[in-house]
């Protein structure tokens, strides 16, 4: 019966919320979980995921635009919001290695001073390590391009500290030439990104795996 519905209404489940869903078709929201995770998904956010991805490549992405999404309740965005969040770090956490997750937090809690660096959409996650950090240890500083003299920052840099690229596809060259330059200082650089092949994996002695999502609900869950 899901099956059917969704098959025969694909574009507008795609912009559709469990609860939603469920509601249509008089059924539980655990049902309709059950069923996206039945069909090999983790849940039914990536199923509306994969939907809304198959509709972009059916009509292009000004083929979305006039199509009018279900606008969810309050409560609702709030429980996407926070499924995403479980999700995304769960996800996160599978992918990274127990011993390097280790390896690299002895190097923070030992490093003279710590440095984070990120361009772009990353720049977010950015601040809020540094403050996170700042809070613990308070030897954290933000390193971007525009936050003082590049030249002479560097120069403050050494093999006593850690030095933190984050980015993702679509990498910023800024953060990669950071990371490159506090390598050669000596500083043990890490990398946070979303793939091996990343260009910031190049110039990190460890990386750490960072997995997002590109739903818009998912967006504020990163």
């Amino acid at each position: 019966m899901i099956a059917r519905y969704i098959e025969r209404n694909k574009d507008r489940v795609a912009f559709m919320t469990a609860r939603q869903l469920a509601a249509v078709m008089d059924i539980s929201d655990a049902a309709i979980v059950r069923f996206s995770r039945a069909v090999g998904y983790e849940g039914y956010v990536h199923m509306k995921e994969s939907l809304g991805d198959a509709l972009i490549e059916r009509t292009g992405a000004s083929g979305i635009l006039h199509r009018e999404p279900a606008l969810p309740s309050e409560t609702e965005l709030k429980e996407s919001v926070f499924a995403n969040a479980s999700q995304l770090l769960k996800a996160t956490a599978e992918l990274n290695e127990d011993r390097i997750v280790s390896a690299v937090a002895g190097r923070i809690a030992a490093a003279r001073r710590i440095w984070v660096s990120g361009n772009g959409t990353s720049f977010s996650m950015v601040s809020y390590l540094a403050m996170q950090l700042n809070h613990f240890l308070g030897n954290t500083e933000v390193f971007n391009i525009g936050h003082g003299d590049v030249a002479d920052r560097i120069l403050q840099v050494n093999e006593q500290d850690v030095f933190i690229g984050i980015g993702w596809e679509r990498y910023i060259p800024y953060t990669i030439d950071l990371m490159s330059l506090a390598r050669q200082r000596g500083a043990y650089v890490v990398a946070m990104t979303d793939r091996a092949s990343s260009p910031l994996a190049n110039e990190a002695d460890e990386m750490l795996y960072i997995v997002r999502s590109s739903s818009a609900v998912a967006w504020w869950s990163k």
